[in-house]
């Protein structure tokens, strides 16, 4: 009777666990459709969407992938008509996006570069030029600058558009992330460019190119003390400027390239206590009174120098003398011909 009873609660165990297993089979039967589609068919999306922007920039790196085959950084360029939103969707999700050259044709390019939610590094390029690459007119100016702060992960952005003034970049001050800021060729500065700047709570870096800002634009900037990284490029500062920069605590690398500023401007600099490396490329009025101002700065210990300007031989190694951990990017130092460009870059 045990052995009967023992019999009967075995049959129903095996029953029970027969009708689990048909259940679960069913369901996985059910799921099979939707993990093809997720396992093969958007695979295939991305590597056509990848072969389309490679081909688009004549170059294999125009995507680049980490070591498990992820999109990690692209590069558009070219014109790819109506077809950027699906390319950018098939894509999948990355964290850094380089757009050049007259890709933004139509609202929905913007649209869809504005859902990129996971973006942290993004390189807009809406210069054009007349005659060249049509009537001149770009999609990237000041009402489109409150698009971007969707962008929530972003945290550098840099900006070249012959549109744009500067008046709106203060709403970037959204974005909770954002450390670098770079705008470039811009055809004007607007009055209250600088203060837009300034008030963005997060940023610790910026850059201007080819933009008409001038001193009183750097003593705005000034204001927001916890910069730690400025570069003005081809811009239309002079000595002026330099006893603000200097006076900026936490500021350790400063650009200045292709300025009328002067070796008694650069004393302004000198007493800055934060400063580390320095870039005076194509300032053609330095000469060898600039070196005494190098050598008061104490915690600098990278300075670009370059050939275009009146800076002796005999100056550069007298620098070399005084600061003997200093690296001096110069034609005259030993450094230049260890490194060269390049390789001086990496230092």
């Amino acid at each position: 009777m045990l052995r009967d009873r023992r019999h009967q609660y075995r049959l129903a165990i095996a029953c029970a666990a027969l009708g689990l297993a048909v259940v679960v089979g069913s369901a996985r039967t059910n799921l099979r459709p939707g993990a093809s589609e997720m396992s093969n068919d958007q695979p295939s999306r991305r590597d056509k969407a990848i072969r389309a922007v490679r081909r688009g920039a004549n170059d294999v790196n125009a995507v680049q992938l980490d070591v498990s085959g992820n999109v990690t950084y692209v590069t558009l360029q070219g014109d790819f008509g109506s077809t950027l939103p699906t390319v950018i969707q098939d894509l999948g999700r990355f964290q850094g996006l380089a757009v050049r050259y007259g890709c933004l044709q139509h609202g929905a390019d913007i649209d869809a570069i504005c859902s990129l939610n996971a973006l942290e590094s993004l390189v807009l390029n809406d210069v054009r030029w007349p005659g060249v690459d049509g009537p001149g007119q770009g999609i990237v100016c000041d009402e489109f600058i409150p698009r971007l702060l969707e962008l929530v992960s972003l945290e550098e952005l840099q900006v070249c558009s012959r549109q744009l003034t500067g008046r709106t970049l203060g709403q970037l001050g959204a974005l909770p992330r954002l450390r670098f800021l770079r705008v470039n060729d811009l055809e004007s500065w607007a009055p209250e460019a600088a203060s837009q700047v300034a008030s963005i709570p997060s940023l610790v870096g910026f850059s201007a190119c080819k933009v008409p800002l001038s001193d009183s634009s750097v003593v705005t900037l000034s204001q927001h003390k916890i910069f730690q990284e400025l570069s003005f490029i081809e811009t239309t500062i002079t000595d002026v400027a330099l006893p603000v920069l200097g006076s900026l605590p936490a500021l350790t690398r400063l650009t200045i390239r292709g300025a009328p500023i002067t070796s008694a401007g650069i004393k302004g600099l000198s007493d800055s206590r934060s400063l580390e490396w320095l870039d005076l490329i194509d300032c053609q009025k330095l000469d060898d009174d600039v070196i005494d101002a190098l050598a008061k700065m104490p915690a600098l210990h990278t300075v670009k120098l370059g050939a275009d300007n009146k800076i002796s031989d005999v100056a550069i190694q007298r620098l070399t003398r005084q600061k003997p951990n200093i690296l001096i990017q110069h034609p005259a130092s030993e450094h230049w011909h260890k490194y060269g460009w390049e390789g001086f870059r990496a230092h």
